[in-house]
């Protein structure tokens, strides 16, 4: 079971919502070797016998290697703007192959808002 909140919780944002993802997911696999929480689906534990593995060393440019024809038929949408400016997650022990419905949701303007709002121990809470 997960540890109650600290009621002493600081609300302040000593970091991005970014960060706070990158600790979530660290923190799962650190507590069990294959996690079935929805936010560690597309990661798996770094494997250190498999060096450039994951998504988290793939080009600065990998949104830009969609298809032209779903670029000209798909309408750009405020939402989608900062998804293709967007760099990709870079965990430390774990490897994101794809990003995961839920990453994409928790990298958006409302959940960053939240994070400044009521602070990264919150949200790392919620994960």
């Amino acid at each position: 079971a997960p540890e109650p909140l600290p009621r002493d919780a600081d609300t302040t944002a000593a970091c991005g919502m970014d960060e706070v993802i990158v600790r979530a997911l660290g923190y799962h696999f650190k507590t069990h070797p294959s996690p079935s929480n929805v936010l560690c689906n597309g990661a798996q534990r770094k494997d250190p016998r498999r060096p450039g593995g994951g998504a988290n060393n793939r080009p600065a440019d990998w949104s830009a290697r969609r298809s032209s024809r779903e670029r000209e038929t798909r309408e750009p949408t405020r939402a989608d703007a900062p998804r293709e400016c967007r760099r990709p997650l870079v965990a430390p022990d774990v490897d994101i192959v794809h990003e995961s419905a839920a990453i994409e949701n928790l990298r958006s303007d409302t959940w960053r808002t939240y994070v400044e709002r009521a602070g990264d121990q919150l949200a790392f809470h919620l994960l």
